[in-house]
């Protein structure tokens, strides 16, 4: 569950809604400044001016900020240029969650092989992907990365931002359908695609939620 009572922010005032375990939702900004500044709020980065944000049943701002991290393990992220440090490999990058937050490394290559088929890499073009800088990545290739990264944490919450920007409208079909396999994985599980461009989440079947100064649904 992720529900926000009376949160402000510099982009936006008051919001609040709740998103219930197991739900699609398409979360639509005026911006990507104002979607940036409501997944940071989300993921613990920046504390709203006021309000409540409620994870999981916890009230994140008032949790030790030891608790709010391994709170924060069950949240994946797909950012929207992948979220790549540019100092390490692809391969380095989708497996530092995992030995940050301690999670067990049993058979990881061979999760990793599992996720890439489902995508749709071969293993050939895998090898050539792990091996590489982000700055050598075509902006696909680093959402792809982030997603497989997201994927491996198995998380019971799923954050989407604007990963369908950028992306042929071939290749939205089938991430779309990945994705919406890797929701159903988990009865529970919470999927939020966040966008500026409405039209770009329009093959996701889901709740709406649109920001506005006022927050409206559909």
């Amino acid at each position: 569950m992720i529900k926000l009572v009376d949160v402000t922010a510099d982009c936006f005032d008051s919001l609040n809604f709740e998103i219930k375990a197991g739900t699609v939702c398409k979360i639509i900004g005026n911006s990507n400044t104002e979607l940036k500044t409501l997944i940071d709020i989300i993921l613990y980065i920046k504390k709203p001016l006021s309000g409540k944000v409620f994870l999981l049943n916890n009230d994140l701002y008032a949790l030790p900020k030891t608790s709010a991290i391994k709170l924060l393990s069950r949240v994946g992220v797909v950012w929207r240029y992948g979220g790549l440090i540019s100092n390490l490999k692809v391969w380095e990058n989708i497996t530092l969650p995992k030995y940050y937050y301690g999670v067990k490394k049993d058979n990881l290559e061979e999760k990793i092989i599992d996720i890439c088929r489902q995508i749709g890499i071969d293993e050939d073009c895998l090898l050539d992907l792990m091996g590489k800088m982000p700055a050598h990545l075509t902006i696909f290739e680093k959402k792809i990365s982030g997603f497989i990264r997201a994927m491996l944490t198995d998380p019971d919450i799923i954050l989407y931002d604007t990963v369908f920007t950028g992306v042929e409208s071939d290749m939205i079909a089938k991430l779309t359908e990945i994705m919406i396999k890797f929701h159903l994985e988990k009865p529970d599980r919470i999927s939020i695609f966040f966008s500026d461009e409405h039209e770009t989440l329009k093959n996701i079947e889901g709740r709406t939620i649109k920001l506005k100064k006022i927050l409206t649904e559909y």
